[in-house]
């Protein structure tokens, strides 16, 4: 697949009564496929290792707190058992009702959010590792609660008191927005490995917890929301003997994962998973096994790997190849030679890979919606996947879900961009299509005029398909995840192109029957003029049979202003008067129907 950079724009773009902004994640490059993520560790299992050092902000004299001047526990940092926020319940950790730190930035129901604002929390005293029983191998760990929107929630350590590095951020998390997401589990048990950090022999390290925007640039309120960050139970502990941490599972066909595939598309699929060894010793007899479950009898495991400590390898199973038309599920294993003393970072058990291979259709989408894109509701703009061609085929439509507060008598469109040349080289398109009453909520097909020809170039030729429209308003559907780099968004009014990690309802459809009704709207030949028209529009149609023919005017608020029927209208040219005189200005669509064919045009009224 091309490689095409890009940045990032986090689908959270719901609007939130208090208002949000596009929310760009940290950018990142190609990725393979479809990340799935391990399983979080748990504490209290095996062998975790001993903890050197502890803190459960019984009391705040072991922090140093930096507010940036401002005061009051609704902003920056404080310690107590009291819940100041204006989002979050009590942090559910062990020792809560002792204490908790708590992050706030202001009441946002009433934006009283500041902005241009640092907030800090810094260890007071250094904390000598070595001295305490600990060395190099040592985790951080602690209790966090809360959630995401535009924030940056980081961790730093010093060797030094002064110069702080990054060890940890929550930018991974999903954006919690009406669009979907979630807030963190309360509690969420977070473990950072300082090892790569510190020195053979370590001695003194500061802790430091940190607050700003995401987008600090940014002057508008919403850029500095936050729903509040609480921490507590923070320790350091010794590294477990033996620990393997799972991570990046992914599955796809060159770097494409999908749900849905026409035959003609059939293509290896490959299975691989990031290995990373926590523990202090080093693991042999490393696997990953993916075995499909539908009655293929495919099941193939990685070549067994051995990874030092703090190492990390990738672990390949498959390919495995589709032997036709049919449902196929995976399951997913993981195998080593010492018994694991943290099995809950690298149970992959509850992960799974469920796609169908049919006659005609090609989705990335998994048809479970979840939420929806409508790129803060006020911008035109163009949305899709990524697609790779195998096989020569021809393309007939393109098939949309739209989400129910996709307006009604809205014009959209389908397009097809190549990518052979590395950019988004416009390819096709499909004809406009006016969206009724009854559509939002359904999956639509938008039909080509005539099939569009999709060539693949050895091994394969990635096109982009999306559908959009020039209208504000534009909701689609999302079902599933995208990795980095293989769904793109358009802005259309500051030509700017984006990538997702919100997998559109956007589909690739290539049925031969689709464009039959199409290709007889095309004979039809439909013309209006002039257009715009402030007083009356002549629409011209040819046709090439006698035909019963019906026409209706409907407005952008979908309501039909004119509707009428003809018995029996004569082959060849007719003409029909469209009255505007009485029309408000504003866009309008005109849709003819005879026996074989439909076809919609927009007329613009202006006085």
């Amino acid at each position: 697949m091309k490689k095409i950079y890009l940045s990032a724009l986090a689908l959270g773009l719901g609007t939130l009564a208090f208002g949000q902004v596009k929310q760009p994640a940290l950018n990142s490059a190609v990725s393979k496929a479809k990340p799935v993520n391990a399983t979080t560790q748990a504490p209290g299992e095996k062998a975790l290792g001993v903890v050197i050092w502890s803190d459960d902000f019984s009391s705040a004299a072991g922090w140093t707190i930096d507010n940036n001047g401002i005061t009051g526990a609704a902003y920056g940092w404080n310690i107590d058992a009291v819940n100041s926020g204006w989002y979050n319940d009590p942090i559910a950790s062990p020792s809560g009702a002792n204490g908790y730190a708590e992050l706030n930035n202001g009441a946002t129901p009433n934006s009283s959010e500041e902005i241009n604002v640092v907030y800090t929390m810094t260890s007071a005293a250094p904390i000598n590792i070595t001295a305490s029983g600990g060395s190099e191998f040592v985790n951080l760990e602690f209790y966090q609660n809360g959630a995401r929107f535009n924030d940056d929630q980081y961790v730093e350590i010093s060797t030094d008191g002064t110069n702080f590095v990054r060890v940890y951020d929550n930018s991974g998390k999903e954006v919690l927005s009406a669009s979907g997401g979630s807030a963190y589990p309360n509690p969420d048990f977070i473990q950072v490995n300082l090892t790569p950090y510190l020195s053979a022999t370590p001695g003194d390290i500061w802790i430091r917890f940190g607050w700003t925007s995401a987008f600090p640039t940014n002057q508008t309120l919403p850029a500095w929301i936050t729903y509040g960050w609480q921490i507590d139970d923070i320790a350091l502990r010794t590294l477990s003997d033996n620990d393997i941490e799972l991570s990046g599972l992914y599955y796809g066909s060159e770097g494409l994962y999908y749900h849905q595939i026409p035959v003609a598309q059939i293509a290896p699929i490959d299975f691989s998973i990031e290995a990373f060894n926590k523990g202090s010793q080093t693991q042999t007899g490393v696997t990953l096994t993916a075995t499909e479950t539908g009655g293929s009898g495919f099941s193939s495991t990685s070549t067994a790997a051995t990874i030092a400590s703090l190492d990390t390898a990738t672990l390949v199973a498959g390919p495995f190849t589709p032997a036709g038309i049919g449902s196929y599920s995976f399951d997913f294993a993981y195998a080593a030679d010492a018994t694991d003393d943290v099995p809950a970072n690298n149970d992959i058990s509850a992960a799974g890979y469920d796609f169908e291979v049919g006659q005609n259709i090609y989705a990335r989408d998994n048809g479970t919606p979840s939420g929806s894109y409508n790129f803060g509701g006020t911008d035109p703009f163009e949305f899709g996947n990524l697609y790779d061609i195998f096989t020569t085929a021809d393309l007939t439509a393109i098939n949309v879900r739209l989400a129910t507060t996709s307006p009604v008598g809205m014009e959209i469109v389908g397009k097809v961009y190549d990518l052979s040349t590395g950019d988004f080289v416009f390819f096709g398109e499909t004809d406009p299509y006016v969206v009724a009453a009854g559509d939002p909520g359904t999956e639509l097909v938008l039909p080509f005029s005539a099939p569009l020809t999709l060539t693949a170039a050895a091994p394969y030729t990635t096109y982009l398909v999306v559908v959009g429209s020039f209208e504000p308003g534009l909701a689609i559907s999302t079902a599933g995840s995208s990795a980095p780099q293989t769904t793109f968004a358009y802005d259309i009014n500051a030509d700017i192109w984006y990538y997702s990690t919100t997998t559109p309802h956007v589909r690739m459809n290539f049925d031969p029957t689709v464009s039959l009704t199409e290709t007889a709207a095309n004979e039809l030949n439909v013309s209006t003029y002039p257009n715009p028209t402030a007083t009356s529009t002549t629409v011209e149609y040819t046709l090439q049979n006698a035909s019963d023919v019906s026409y209706k005017l409907v407005d952008a608020a979908g309501q039909t202003v004119m509707s009428v029927t003809e018995n029996n209208v004569q082959a060849g040219s007719n003409q029909i008067n469209v009255d505007a005189a009485a029309l408000a200005n504003g866009i309008y669509h005109f849709t003819i129907s005879t026996n074989d064919a439909t076809v919609t045009r927009k007329i613009v009224v202006s006085k």
